[in-house]
């Protein structure tokens, strides 16, 4: 698992958001993250939330509005955590519309840590 977020110290002391961007095929990989996410945030100062969309108190529910409440959870988040697999990259939706959106943040001038995270080997010349 990667290391503490990079966020300034003044961040860092508030909290922040997590968001977890996965492929849904990765879906077992991507609760043990969150498991061992917010396990990592109770030991940091401040009060910090992890997003999976299929996890935890925030998950989404039957019959919300789920696009829109992920819009609302990627420009929420502080960090953003992929987890990058064969799946991930070959979904339009994970690539085009969660990791890019997080990167026009940063763009912009957004504080937003992107933090990628390799479930399984892949060749970068593919």
């Amino acid at each position: 698992m990667a290391a503490h977020p990079q966020t300034p110290p003044a961040q860092a002391s508030r909290g922040g958001r997590i968001f977890i961007s996965y492929s849904h095929e990765d879906h077992e990989q991507a609760a043990v993250c969150h498991r061992a996410l917010v396990a990592m945030c109770r030991t940091l100062p401040g009060e910090w939330h992890v997003f999976l969309d299929s996890e935890g108190e925030r998950k989404l529910k039957a019959g919300q509005d789920w696009v829109g409440r992920l819009d609302d959870e990627l420009d929420a988040a502080s960090v953003m955590v992929v987890l990058m697999s064969h799946a991930y990259t070959a979904s339009r939706f994970c690539t085009d519309k969660e990791l890019r959106r997080m990167f026009e943040r940063r763009a912009q001038g957004g504080n937003v840590a992107i933090i990628g995270v390799a479930l399984h080997q892949i060749d970068p010349a593919a």
